[in-house]
C-alpha cells in the first residue's frame, strides 16, 4: 500500500465503516436521481450501510481480542483519497444530472478501490465464528462489485 503509516486497528475500522457509510448516502442519492432504478440502488445502499455496521462491530471485537490486529502498514491517505472521491462523485451527482452510465461508473471504480485497501488482510480472528464472518463479509464486497459491473453490462443492453 502506498503512503503506508503506522495505525491501530480500531482507527482503521473506524475509517473503513466511515467510508461505507459514504458510500450508503451516494447511493442513495443516485436512488433519488434514478427513481426507475431505485431499487438496484436501495438494495446497494443498504448492503453498504450493513457492511459497515460489521465492520463497526470487527472494531469492538479487537477491544475484546476476539479479533486481533497483525499487520500494520494501513494507509490513512488511501482511505481519504477514496472518501474524497465518494465525497466528489456525490457533489457531482446532487449539483446536477448525471448519466446512470456514469453513476455506475462511478459505484464500480469506488467498490474496486474498496477492494484495493486490502482491509481484511489486517486482522486475524481467534475463532472459526470470525473467521467465516469476515469471509462472508469479504465475499459480499466482491459480489457487490460483480453486481454493479452486471447492471453496467445490462444497461448498455438497453
Amino acid at each position: 500500500m502506498k503512503g503506508a503509516i503506522g495505525m491501530d486497528g480500531e482507527k482503521i475500522t473506524w475509517l473503513v465503516a466511515e467510508h461505507k457509510e459514504r458510500i450508503t448516502e451516494l447511493y442513495d442519492l443516485y436512488a433519488e436521481e434514478f427513481p426507475e432504478k431505485a431499487v438496484f440502488w436501495i438494495k446497494a445502499a443498504g448492503d453498504e450501510k450493513r457492511h459497515a455496521e460489521i465492520i463497526r462491530e470487527l472494531g469492538k471485537m479487537l477491544r475484546t481480542k476476539e479479533l486481533i490486529f497483525v499487520k500494520d502498514g494501513f494507509s490513512e491517505k488511501d482511505i481519504s483519497d477514496l472518501a474524497e472521491t465518494i465525497d466528489n462523485e456525490y457533489k457531482k451527482a446532487n449539483s446536477g444530472p448525471i448519466s446512470y452510465k456514469q453513476a455506475l461508473a462511478a459505484a464500480a471504480a469506488i467498490q474496486k478501490s474498496t477492494i484495493e485497501l486490502e482491509f481484511f488482510d489486517f486482522f486475524k480472528p481467534n475463532s472459526e465464528r470470525l473467521k467465516e464472518m469476515l469471509l462472508k463479509l469479504q465475499r459480499e464486497i466482491h459480489a457487490h462489485l460483480q453486481l454493479i459491473l452486471s447492471e453496467i453490462q445490462t444497461s448498455e443492453r438497453s
